[in-house]
């Protein structure tokens, strides 16, 4: 099994792992009402499509350079105040020496590809909600 899937398969494990969470926490179990466990179910799946997803849109803005310069200033406001003998060498002398060094990407889309699953599960069991 390739490395892709298992991204995808401990994503989704994580996720289904949140919406139990939530399954339980609601007591899905002891439920009756049909409309009440729709609910259930419409909140549970939105819990793990909002971290998940909300993870995958965060990586994909800091795949764009977005946080690049707070991540920059940020390190080298630490160094400036560490002792000369304890500073980091390989830390670079400018900003665009820092973009080059950090020119990679990671992969987003297991993330946004499950959040987005979730987040259709968690719409189709709001909409039964309705019309139940």
């Amino acid at each position: 099994m390739s490395n892709r899937y298992i991204k995808y398969i401990i994503t989704f494990t994580v996720g289904i792992i949140m919406a139990y969470a939530v399954f339980s926490y609601k007591n899905i179990f002891g439920a009756s009402d049909t409309s009440y466990i729709v609910r259930i179910l419409s909140d549970g799946f939105l819990v793990p499509a909002v971290i998940i997803g909300g993870i995958g849109i965060l990586l994909l803005v800091s795949n764009g350079g977005m946080f690049d310069i707070f991540i920059y200033s940020s390190r080298l406001i630490r160094e400036t105040f560490k002792r000369k003998e304890n500073r980091d060498t390989n830390f670079p002398k400018t900003y665009f020496d820092f973009k080059q060094q950090r020119d990679k990407e990671y992969s987003i889309a297991h993330f946004l590809v499950a959040g987005g699953v979730f987040l259709l599960l968690s719409i189709v069991f709001n909409v039964l909600f309705y019309y139940v």
